[in-house]
């Protein structure tokens, strides 16, 4: 059996249409012009036909669409607070991780000037092997503090960059001048046994890796 679609089945019966039309048209006088008529009117039909047949099935309204396939949106949970804890690793989950400033350890050289006014010098490495040749005075020597701030301390200190006089801390004569090689940072805290203040570098950075985590829905 020859099975035909719509588009084949509308064609074929324009034709028949456009015979019928033919033999419903003919005349006894078998001129040229009529034959002329006839085909014209035959076109027509066909035209016509096939024209609202279009219209009917590729039109706003009635064009022939497939359905499309819907997309499917992935949906994910909220993400989990950061934590130091690692996440277990499954199906279906997003792990993100970053690294986090959580303080600075931080260290002071301090040795005092040989002569008077006796200012403090403060830097970032260790002249104690070599005090005369810095003009340091020998019978203060040197003494060393170390400290770990948080970021936050750290970034409302007062700074002081290398060469700059620092003037009294607190009451007690701990002013001097920077002679390391970076950014002198005052922490406003009690170091030593006297409760002075004093200058600091940062030695390094303390940091942490933290985790969070979400799984999808669908």
């Amino acid at each position: 059996m020859i099975e035909m679609d719509n588009r084949e089945i509308v064609i074929i019966i324009s034709l028949l249409a456009c015979f019928v039309f033919t033999l419903a048209t003919k005349t006894p006088e078998r001129t040229l012009k009529n034959y002329l008529l006839v085909a014209v009117g035959s076109g027509l039909v066909c035209i016509l036909i096939n024209t609202w047949y279009e219209n009917l099935t590729e039109g706003p309204e009635g064009k022939e669409t497939s359905t499309p396939t819907p997309t499917l949106v992935e949906s994910w949970g909220e993400w989990s607070d950061w934590t130091t804890d690692i996440p277990e690793s499954k199906e279906n989950r997003q792990i993100d991780q970053r690294e986090t400033i959580i303080g600075y350890n931080m260290v002071v050289y301090v040795t005092q000037e040989a002569r008077e006014p006796y200012y403090r010098n403060f830097r970032d490495y260790s002249i104690k092997d070599n005090l005369k040749a810095y003009g340091a005075r020998e019978s203060y020597s040197e003494k060393c503090f170390n400290l770990f701030v948080s970021e936050e301390l750290l970034n409302s200190s007062k700074k002081y960059s290398q060469g700059t006089f620092i003037p009294y801390i607190d009451e007690e004569h701990v002013e001097g001048y920077n002679r390391g090689n970076d950014v002198a940072y005052v922490i406003e805290a009690p170091i030593d046994s006297e409760g002075r203040c004093y200058p600091f570098f940062v030695k390094d950075t303390e940091t942490e890796t933290q985790y969070r985590y979400r799984d999808k829905i669908n």
